[in-house]
């Protein structure tokens, strides 16, 4: 519904995707958090943070801002990466931070509780020894 009826009409129901997800994520599995934030959402977002003139510029910062409250209240690990990891895999960016010029990934790390600290410094080496900007998801050992 988020993809084919609010990503995809008018500014009002634009609107709508970015508040649906705010209040959404915090209710939602990690495996829901990951489809939720879908790849339309997620470009609609990144225009909408890159042009800061935009129409949906402050609703796009304030998304961002409840992502970050989440990551840094939620007790689960799974979910916290899940909202994490959507941001840096396509339609993200590993550098999603530089591109949109914010710190919401920042924010978001800086939100991570201790096992999922150690899930996202392993995911990140892979991507450093591979060279890639991997979309592989992060995997439980």
């Amino acid at each position: 519904i988020v993809d084919t009826t609010l990503c995809s009409a008018s500014h009002e129901r634009k609107q709508l995707a970015f508040r649906f997800l705010e209040h959404a994520v915090p209710l939602l599995r990690a495996d829901q958090i990951s489809a939720a934030m879908s790849p339309s959402l997620l470009k609609m977002l990144i225009n909408n943070l890159v042009y800061p003139d935009s129409f949906h510029s402050a609703a796009a910062k304030q998304l961002c801002q409840s992502l970050a409250g989440f990551v840094r209240t939620c007790p689960e690990a799974d979910r916290q990466l899940a909202v994490l990891m959507a941001l840096l895999h396509k339609p993200g960016t590993i550098h999603f931070d530089s591109v949109t010029k914010t710190q919401t990934v920042a924010s978001l790390v800086g939100g991570l509780n201790a096992d999922a600290v150690v899930k996202y410094t392993m995911w990140l080496k892979k991507v450093f020894l591979t060279g890639t900007d991997s979309d592989e998801e992060i995997k439980e050992d």
